[in-house]
């Protein structure tokens, strides 16, 4: 074997790597939004009021705009499906590692019928709770 063919094998290889990583590399290098929930009181607020609070946080590598976050009851509830959360500081853009808190104190949201929590940017994505997530809420509340 030729040296000129070993360094043009050697040239194939390391260039299909380098071409695997950086097709995997960039699949990876967008936002991403972890949601974190809670039922809990916010002090000092001087009242005895629970409040849920939702924890964005941008755990991808691109920043994201945030538009706002919406709730979906079930296909069986008997009225309007969609709940549209009046925000307290969105729109916000939310850099690597970034993260934002918003609450509401409409606890009765919290019920059978939710499906899910979900929050939206600005180029259409959705992030939602997982059902893990929704189910704790329901019965953090019920015990409150």
């Amino acid at each position: 074997m030729e040296i000129t063919t070993l360094l043009a094998f050697y040239g194939t290889v390391v260039s299909t790597a380098v071409l695997v990583w950086n097709i995997v590399r960039d699949s990876k290098d967008r936002p991403k939004i972890r949601l974190e929930a809670m039922i809990g009181t916010i002090y000092p607020d001087h009242s005895e009021k629970d409040y849920l609070v939702l924890t964005m946080t941008n755990v991808g590598r691109r920043p994201v705009q945030i538009k706002g976050w919406y709730g979906l009851k079930k296909k069986t509830f008997e009225g309007p499906k969609g709940i549209m959360v009046v925000t307290q500081g969105l729109p916000r853009i939310l850099n690597e590692s970034e993260s934002h808190h918003e609450y509401c104190t409409y606890l009765s949201l919290l019920d059978d019928q939710l499906k899910t929590l979900y929050v939206t940017d600005s180029a259409g994505r959705k992030w939602h709770l997982t059902k893990k997530q929704i189910r704790q809420l329901i019965k953090t509340k019920q015990k409150n």
